[in-house]
């Protein structure tokens, strides 16, 4: 019996390093060399055991437990990391990890200096199971049940706490991977507890180790033959979450199923709380865009901090060997820069540079734009010319710093009389032009009566010394439902010579 349970731990060891030799030439990513740090753990504990085994006395048996201890402490920090990686968790959960270390670097130092406070063991002897085969009766003390065996199970304990709930929330094939790695994790922690509790075939002997190697294989087979850490979430776990793009990744159904770090930022969602969720109930807005049946590419206007932001948006359709609909890839591409850069160049290719309004190139657009619409809804639709007087002389007195002042003095009173829906654009110098949708022309006449009266109350402070009195002279047409934007403008100018010609300060309408 010796040498048959000295030859199953020793196959099992050479199983579990050969496997963790594998994981780490095979790949590269965080949750695989934390995988192949779980098999080399579980390697030497189980090559321990068998040297504790054919060991004689009681001093190398416990040599070689103590031995074993430094892969028992390290395996379940090592399964954790595994997990934490795999099932994608904040990146503050796998920074811990590090200070967690030192948890088990304490534990070891109090089993090697045991014989000097017995707490870890309280009494070690062994145990004879027949005249050639003796077991080691490790009689645990304090230290073993209060810290040691707790800090392993509250780690094992959280990994299948995430575990099933990335099993439960995923889609295939992530859920067969989560199953794969559960299961593979109960197994021996099962036979762990059995062990704990005196429940073996052979009093005071773990076989743990064995369950370990068992279970080693069958996540490897996962690995090679399912591509475990190949698809999502572990193939990209540097790339993918490098990528300046953001990027979230759909099921054939439509569920979230990937989110990296740039689209977490972009969208202002977490992975976390979202993966198995519907795409269409996280983004309502974009649900036929994000479900496209076709690779489609689109712009989409996402607010963050209660500034717009654009994205070039793409979906492209990903079919599995059998020309099968197997999920979807959305990308976003953050062009608010060059979004907002085309809207700049835009507005000062339509406004004038000086008082901020339409220029007469867009003034033009807007019109016509505005005569289609008045025509096929049948309103009305008013145009008012209006003309700075006596801009020259304010000039060529007091400099053209004090006329561009009288200009925006002007344009503000304008902007506080007008509609959102009017329109006011620099037409040349001193002459403006306001275009009033769904106006009639006596209303128009009400509005520049009072912008005219206005303009006279106001008296603009020119270099601290001289007041200066403003006026307009302001000519009015209303559209008669049949001519061009031209000839309505030719008679507002018309209107605007004869209040020039009356004396200025005016309205008249034509």
């Amino acid at each position: 019996m010796l040498w048959l349970i000295v030859t199953l731990l020793t196959i099992s060891g050479s199983i579990l390093l050969f496997l963790g030799v594998i994981a780490v030439q095979q790949r590269s990513t965080k949750a695989a060399r934390a995988f192949s740090m779980a098999m080399f753990c579980a390697s030497l504990w189980s090559f321990g055991f068998a040297a504790e085994v054919i060991s004689p006395g009681l001093e190398a048996k416990i040599f070689w437990a103590n031995l074993q201890f430094i892969g028992i402490q390290f395996l379940p920090l090592s399964w954790l990391a595994m997990t934490l990686y795999y099932t994608k968790q904040p990146r503050w959960t796998t920074r811990s990890l590090f200070y967690l270390s030192f948890v088990p670097l304490v534990i070891l130092l109090m089993i090697w200096s045991d014989p000097y406070h017995h707490l870890f063991r309280k009494s070690p002897s062994l145990d004879l199971i027949n005249p050639t085969f003796f077991v080691l009766n490790n009689d645990y003390g304090i230290f073993f049940y209060a810290v040691s065996a707790p800090f392993g199970y509250l780690l094992f304990a959280v990994s299948l706490f995430l575990l099933t709930r990335f099993w439960i929330k995923s889609s295939q094939p992530y859920s067969y991977q989560g199953l794969t790695l559960l299961l593979s994790l109960s197994f021996p922690l099962f036979v762990d507890i059995l062990y704990v509790l005196g429940i073996t075939p052979i009093p005071n002997f773990n076989f743990t180790t064995v369950a370990f190697s068992l279970s080693g294989l069958f996540v490897s087979w996962s690995v090679f033959s399912l591509h475990f850490f190949d698809i999502t979430p572990l193939a990209n776990d540097v790339v993918f979450e490098r990528m300046q793009v953001g990027v979230i990744v759909l099921d054939k159904q439509g569920r979230i199923i990937n989110i990296n770090v740039e689209a977490e930022k972009i969208t202002g969602i977490s992975a976390e709380e979202n993966i198995g969720i519907l795409a269409k109930e996280v983004f309502p807005s974009y649900a036929s865009f994000l479900n496209s049946d076709v690779d489609e590419s689109g712009e989409l206007i996402l607010e963050q901090n209660g500034e717009k932001n654009y994205y070039a948006a793409r979906v492209s359709l990903i079919f599995d060997k059998q020309d099968h609909l197997f999920g979807r890839v959305i990308t976003l591409n953050n062009i608010s820069e060059r979004v907002k850069l085309y809207q700049k160049v835009k507005e000062v290719s339509i406004t004038d540079s000086l008082t901020g309004v339409l220029n007469r190139r867009a003034f033009t657009e807007r019109g016509e734009t505005e005569i289609a619409r008045t025509l096929r809804h049948q309103h009305h639709l008013s145009l008012v010319v209006m003309d700075l007087d006596n801009l020259k002389p304010i000039n060529d007195k007091y400099g053209h710093r004090a006329g561009d002042s009288a200009l925006m003095a002007v344009i503000q009173l304008c902007r506080k009389e007008m509609r959102s829906s009017d329109e006011i654009a620099r037409y040349g110098g001193d002459e403006f032009v306001i275009l009033l949708p769904e106006t009639n022309v006596e209303e128009a006449f009400s509005l520049a009566e009072r912008i005219c009266r206005g303009v006279e109350k106001i008296d603009l402070e020119i270099e601290k010394e001289s007041i200066l009195s403003l006026s307009v002279s302001m000519g009015v047409s209303g559209f008669d439902g049949k001519e061009t934007l031209e000839s309505l403008l030719h008679r507002a100018d018309q209107a605007l010579y004869e209040a020039k010609r009356a004396g200025k300060n005016q309205v008249v309408k034509k």
